[in-house]
């Protein structure tokens, strides 16, 4: 970086000139058009104004796109001043050019080519100097991996973390899968932050009221949208993670006893499916095994790890351990949060391998530092700076290295009643519309779900066990008694009788000639539906029982 630098070659008049070449090229187009209007006679620089006027009316696209690029090279041009102003110079006297200009939420994004005696390492104690330069409210620098001959410039002019967010695409989406990216908010460049969690494993830190909790929430309900993972939660408040019980494999409170026994199980269970995959000749599950992903979720992680006797969280502390370390492959994946993860609290040789890091708002640098890693804060990326009463906000170390500023998205108590309405149900009805605020009247799209309530367990596991137990109440109130009966029906007559009710007509079925329905009287139905079926169903085809 060189300031005051004295060449031959200083071509500042000359980008001064270009910057207004857009505005220029109309000039001239149209000075020649009213030149070449005033030979046809005395109205012709009239009649070519009202038609240059019409052309602008009828052609809203163009005009818009017109205005878009004289927006971009006035903002051009304001870059071009700073820089010069600053004395971003080369060793050739010359300063960054502009090779590219895109639009992001948070303003505009300018790449830049480098001249020679410059890299984005040594600009970037400068950017704040170029950003008042500019008068913008910040401004940021980002190397290209592909080429370091260029920098990318971000000159922020609003801040679209500055809100709570609230509703997250979770809340309209029928199923997920969390073998893909799943969405967790809103970057502060604009893009929504995605993380693809199978074979990683995410530390939480953050004082309390930072908004853990908020992060947690759209963890569980990715989880709970895909029919494939099971969920374990552990909750040391009790009430955080309650709500989302009726999707949970398994609920633990602060009983660090229970939670012990339930890590161990985990543990027997990701040595069966290592076993299995050592029959396979495999190194580790992926989509297509019928096991599928378990989600660990554990929130206040301090209380089961200093809580009770030594001998028991020791015990759980090394359980945890294993998991993190050896789950991976297994498709074990474990999310934890706690207050401050320093080795007071959390042993390092559980909190280090964790791969991924999210940071919330911290009382200070060095606990910032204990979240993400030594040394960031130092960088830039330090959580203390986060606005205290902006909860939801951190920076989260993943994919790419470098900690990135993100907001997660608020769900109120109504939006996790409606994911978790539907309980472990592998087909949902999704019910989606509109409800309308009376006060405000804005209007939101809504999603309701609700279980099937398919009584087939090839169908829906979940909804058929509830009928089975629904089943095996009735049965044994009616002999012994009990809710609301009295224990004096032992000494009524006992008849047991099935009715099935006129639901849904004929069914595929299994006959002795093979055939579903070879020959219906009626080809058929009301509804114009056919009655016939010429299928051999299988024992096992998940057919059996459905309406024709």
């Amino acid at each position: 970086m060189r300031s005051g630098i004295t060449s031959v070659r200083r071509p500042r008049m000359t980008s001064v000139l270009w910057g207004w070449r857009l505005e220029g090229a109309l000039a001239l187009a149209a000075y020649a058009a009213l030149r070449v209007a005033n030979l046809v006679g005395p109205g012709g620089p009239v009649l070519v104004v009202g038609l240059a006027a019409i052309a602008a009316w009828q052609l809203p696209r163009q005009r818009h796109a017109l205005l878009a690029r004289l927006r971009a090279a006035r903002d051009r041009r304001v870059v071009t001043a700073a820089l010069w102003r600053c004395q971003i110079l080369g060793r050739d006297g010359r300063i960054p050019r502009i090779a590219r200009v895109s639009d992001l939420p948070v303003g505009r994004c300018y790449r830049l080519r480098l001249p020679a005696g410059l890299h984005a390492a040594s600009l970037e104690p400068r950017v704040p100097e170029i950003a008042a330069a500019i008068g913008a409210r910040e401004a940021r620098l980002r190397s290209v991996a592909t080429s370091a001959a260029f920098a990318e410039l971000v000159v922020v002019t609003r801040d679209v973390l500055e809100y709570r967010i609230f509703g997250s695409p979770l809340l309209y989406a029928e199923s997920t899968s969390l073998w893909e990216p799943i969405p967790l908010g809103l970057q502060e460049d604009g893009p929504v932050l995605e993380l693809t969690l199978p074979e990683h494993n995410l530390l939480i830190g953050g004082e309390p009221g930072s908004g853990k909790s908020v992060v947690l929430s759209s963890i569980v309900a990715a989880g709970a949208l895909d029919p494939t993972t099971t969920l374990t939660l552990l909750d040391g408040k009790q009430v955080e993670l309650a709500v989302w019980r009726p999707v949970a494999e398994t609920f633990v409170g602060p009983d660090l006893a229970e939670a012990t026994e339930t890590l161990e199980f985990l543990q027997s269970e990701m040595n069966l499916r290592y076993q299995h995959l050592l029959d396979l000749r495999r190194r580790k599950l992926d989509r297509t095994d019928a096991e599928g992903l378990r989600l660990v979720v554990i929130d206040e992680l301090a209380l089961y790890l200093r809580g009770g006797t030594k001998a028991l969280h020791d015990r759980f502390a090394e359980a945890l351990r294993d998991l993190v370390s050896r789950g991976r492959a297994a498709g074990v994946i474990v999310v934890a949060a706690t207050q401050k993860p320093s080795h007071e609290v959390v042993p390092t040789f559980v909190r280090d391998l964790f791969s991924y890091r999210m940071a919330m708002r911290c009382t200070s640098p060095d606990a910032s530092d204990t979240i993400l890693g030594q040394g960031w804060a130092t960088q830039g990326y330090s959580a203390a700076t986060i606005d205290p009463a902006q909860r939801g906000i951190g920076y989260v170390l993943a994919e790419g290295g470098i900690p990135r500023r993100f907001r997660a998205p608020f769900f109120t108590d109504e939006d996790i009643a409606v994911l978790a309405g539907a309980g472990h149900c592998t087909h949902p009805v999704v019910l989606s519309g509109e409800t309308v605020d009376t006060e405000t009247g804005e209007i939101r799209r809504s999603v309701l779900r609700i279980a099937c309530k398919d009584r087939r367990s090839t169908i829906c596991p979940s909804c058929s066990y509830l009928y089975k137990t629904d089943a095996w109440i009735l049965i044994s109130t009616g002999l012994v008694g009990g809710k609301g009966l009295p224990p004096d029906v032992l000494e009524h007559p006992k008849v047991f009788v099935t009715l099935t009710a006129p639901s849904f007509g004929a069914v595929h079925r299994r006959t002795d000639q093979g055939e579903c329905h070879p020959r219906a009287r009626s080809p058929r139905c009301e509804h114009g539906h056919t009655t016939r079926c010429g299928a051999y169903h299988g024992d096992d085809d998940p057919m059996l029982g459905a309406p024709l």
